[in-house]
């Protein structure tokens, strides 16, 4: 069983927070590196494994592909980015309440005419809404929750 971290992992005071994730479980290999348990960490942050790929392709710039509920990624000789800090800046703004500072979000995508299309982060906990600025990963979130 891999180790636990809170959501987000700045959140250290308070020993029985119940928002974790696992830590990244990783190995490297000459040009990929393999995240075995992509799948276990978006469950714990309530998105789908498709997600946080599409999210650190962007983030890395590169090549990113889910197989078997494993991400792996091609990158450079050398060139070992730090997920568990991408994963962070992810959770601060696709995961946690700008409110009230709870992990517990959903997307609401809501139609605004023929050609536009809003995204915003719904806090579970206390209703709050945060609109999703529309040049950001935003676009795949809009294609993603259409299906």
């Amino acid at each position: 069983m891999s180790k636990k971290i809170p959501i987000p992992k700045t959140k250290t005071d308070d020993p029985f927070y119940r928002y974790t994730r696992p830590v990244i479980e990783s190995t490297t290999q000459t040009n990929f590196i393999k995240l075995v348990n992509i799948a276990q960490v978006a469950m714990a942050l309530e998105r789908t494994p498709q997600e946080l790929v599409q999210y650190l392709k962007k983030a890395l710039n590169t090549n990113v592909k889910l197989v078997d509920n494993i991400a792996v990624i091609n990158h450079k000789k050398g060139d070992i980015p730090d997920i568990e800090d991408i994963l962070e800046q992810y959770i601060s703004r696709y995961v946690m309440c700008a409110e009230c500072s709870i992990p517990e979000t959903y997307y609401d995508v809501t139609r605004i005419n023929k050609k536009k299309v809003s995204v915003a982060v719904i806090c579970k906990a206390c209703g709050a809404s945060k609109k999703l600025p529309k040049y950001d990963f935003s676009d795949w979130i809009k294609r993603d929750q259409a299906k």
